[in-house]
């Protein structure tokens, strides 16, 4: 008897319809994927063209859409009282300090979560300017099911926006 393994043609079947439905499920998140990409995209450059802004464009390109949305919410974040300015700095840089920062040991892993932190309480500026009333909502579904963001900023792409910051 040799040491070799024979695979049946019933073998062969099964990793088809297995390979078949893995570049089905890949096919369908890479349309997912795109019609988020769309969307959001889509949404901020409405409102930044709203808005007046030279370069609405900057949507489309990915790390130039979070200099964008910084411009869009009037450069600040604000937690509370406390405003942090510069939102149309940190908020393209920051996923970059964060991801060298997160190599430092032990402590490395608060910087992704300061990151999304901040990030979300752009989000929420985004939201409570375009949308007061939804905010918290809008803000807490983005968190839980992210797939519902590109879809709450198409939803008020064209609101005016109001501005509740001093």
């Amino acid at each position: 008897m040799s040491d070799s393994i024979y695979y049946s043609s019933t073998d062969a079947g099964v990793a088809a319809i297995i390979l078949s439905f893995l570049a089905a499920y890949f096919v369908i998140i890479l349309i997912v994927g795109i019609v988020c990409y769309v969307f959001n995209s889509l949404s901020l450059y409405q409102m930044a063209k709203n808005r007046g802004f030279d370069s609405p464009w900057l949507a489309w390109i990915p790390i130039a859409k979070t200099y964008l949305m910084g411009k869009i919410i009037n450069e600040k974040v604000a937690f509370g009282s406390w405003v942090i300015p510069y939102a149309h700095v940190f908020l393209p840089l920051l996923p970059f300090a964060s991801g060298l920062l997160s190599m430092i040991p032990f402590i490395g892993w608060l910087f992704p979560i300061a990151y999304a932190v901040y990030y979300y309480g752009a989000l929420y500026r985004l939201y409570r300017m375009y949308k007061p009333e939804n905010a918290v909502l809008f803000l807490v579904l983005s968190i839980i099911f992210a797939i519902t963001q590109p879809f709450f900023l198409f939803s008020m792409r064209n609101n005016q926006e109001e501005e509740y910051l001093a």
